[in-house]
């Protein structure tokens, strides 16, 4: 609930300041609070609105694709039949697998749903809730201490901010330019490699791999030649991601060198997993920050 509260505020703050404040305004004249209030509701519809009908769309897009390639694989490969022909054999594991998949399935959806209601009350009292932690933060610590703690948090949240929202518009980029070339160079399963690899390039450093290698496989159960092609293809678009359109995008926001930027991603992902790797960078540049000021000032 906070990480899709957090992604998406951006898009709520802009939709208050640029579509529902100054339409309800208009229609509550003199009544700024009740406009805000209203105008605030609206856009966290909005955008949740907007943001289910992408993720909706990218489905409908993929799963087709991935009906075609999983058909494709059973076709090329005739002795999968036969290990489903036995499964008689092993009639109560296989059941009690299926079973499995369907409660693991149900409580991701159950987490998912009450994750997307509590980013609702975040989204629609993020400023209350901001100014209650400040209250708190200078009621606990004497002024210069929560000063400095309201400055980390500050310069934690502009990291974080840039870091995201650049690594999305960077991964976007990507998958539409893979998009292009795969369809241009005749690559089969073009939709889904493509948002395969624009979504796995969100993570720092290990995303263009876990994208790469199962999209791989895939073109070459297809087809060997297209599958050395895409290879080639794709090694090129992630050197030009690397050396010129990410740094362009990201610009110097993360500040750490490369040894730093791999030991951050081992250590959070083996912590947190995939959501530790996406958050390892810009989590371990505000680390490095402070550590880094600290021992300055002490030295000073």
């Amino acid at each position: 609930g906070v990480v899709i509260a957090y992604l998406l505020s951006p898009l709520v703050n802009k939709s208050d300041r640029y579509i529902f404040i100054p339409l309800w305004s208009k229609i509550f004249k003199g009544k700024k609070k009740k406009a805000s209030n209203v105008a605030r509701g609206c856009s966290v519809f909005f955008v949740l609105l907007l943001a289910i009908f992408v993720v909706f769309g990218i489905m409908m897009l993929v799963i087709p694709e991935i009906i075609d390639s999983i058909t494709g694989l059973a076709k090329s490969m005739p002795e999968y039949y036969n290990n489903v022909k036995n499964w008689g054999t092993n009639r109560d594991k296989f059941l009690g697998a299926i079973t499995d998949g369907v409660m693991d399935a149900t409580s991701v959806l159950i987490d998912f749903f009450i994750g997307l209601i509590i980013s609702i009350y975040l989204m629609a009292g993020k400023e209350n809730f901001c100014a209650q932690a400040k209250k708190l933060i200078f009621a606990v610590l004497p002024a210069k201490r929560a000063g400095s703690v309201l400055s980390v948090l500050s310069e934690t949240h502009g990291v974080f901010a840039k870091f995201i929202s650049g690594k999305i518009i960077d991964s976007l980029i990507v998958g539409v330019l893979t998009f292009i070339i795969m369809n241009i160079a005749g690559i089969p399963y073009t939709i889904l490699i493509s948002v395969l690899i624009g979504v796995t390039n969100i993570i720092p450093f290990f995303g263009q791999y876990i994208g790469i290698i199962p999209s791989a496989v895939l073109v070459f159960i297809a087809s060997p030649s297209k599958g050395i092609l895409f290879l080639v293809l794709i090694i090129i678009l992630m050197q030009f991601d690397g050396n010129v359109l990410g740094p362009k995008i990201l610009g110097d926001s993360i500040g750490l060198k490369s040894f730093w930027i791999l030991f951050s991603i081992l250590f959070f992902g083996s912590l947190f997993g995939v959501l530790g790797m996406i958050c390892a960078v810009p989590v371990f540049a505000v680390i490095y920050r402070m550590v880094k000021r600290f021992c300055a000032g002490r030295l000073a």
